[in-house]
């Protein structure tokens, strides 16, 4: 039984969403279709599943940046110890290692984007309420480096490739985004280079986020 037979059969059609997302994205990874771009495509497929069982959560929903805080859990999460060929193991394990992370961090995810929903609904937090009059893109943008490692004291330049995985769109169209976003007012480059290779948000929007980072931390 082929991934898609399998997806629309009644028995996966009983599973919660995320979980069928989930198993989506492992059989995906496993088969390896293509030289490069498989856990990409594996990503948005199961961000396509979750979409068509009812978490459409408008862009903002985004398990990416769990995953890149610990990439080799994700690694190993995903491998389970099994050999990497498809027919040694891999065509029919017991996925309740890889479906326990899956889950786990789409709570993750949706808890972030609870807290900073409530965060900006905050009366308090205002006028520190990144994304007014912005569009959807650029909150998107701005949502993901709200969500980025808050640890950090400043909020994190970004480059092309960052852009185009995080909205999993060609490098053409995020460099694109980056010039719209440039003549906008909303980044400038994080350097004084010739060719610019990293950007950063501009001071006011800089200062907006971080304001933003801190109090959603005061709450946590």
């Amino acid at each position: 039984m082929s991934s898609t037979e399998w997806r629309n059969s009644p028995a996966a059609k009983q599973l919660p969403g995320p979980i069928r997302a989930g198993i989506l994205a492992y059989q995906f990874v496993t088969i390896h279709p293509f030289a490069d771009g498989n856990g990409r495509t594996a990503r948005a497929l199961a961000t396509a599943e979750l979409w068509f069982s009812g978490y459409q959560m408008r862009g903002f929903l985004s398990v990416e940046e769990h995953y890149f805080q610990n990439l080799q859990r994700y690694y190993d999460s995903l491998q389970m110890g099994l050999d990497w060929d498809y027919y040694c193991g891999r065509n029919g394990p017991d996925l309740t290692p890889w479906l326990s992370y899956f889950a786990e961090t789409l709570a993750k995810a949706a808890s972030a984007v609870r807290d900073q929903s409530a965060a900006m609904q905050d009366a308090n937090c205002r006028p520190a309420t990144p994304g007014e009059g912005l569009n959807r893109r650029q909150q998107q943008l701005l949502s993901r480096l709200l969500l980025a490692d808050r640890t950090a004291e400043t909020i994190p330049s970004f480059s092309a490739s960052d852009v185009a995985e995080w909205f999993m769109v060609s490098r053409q169209t995020a460099h694109a985004w980056l010039a719209e976003w440039r003549t906008g007012g909303l980044i400038e480059p994080a350097s004084g280079a010739e060719r610019v290779r990293s950007w950063r948000l501009n001071d006011e929007f800089n200062r907006l986020v971080n304001a933003q980072r801190k109090t959603t931390h005061l709450r946590e």
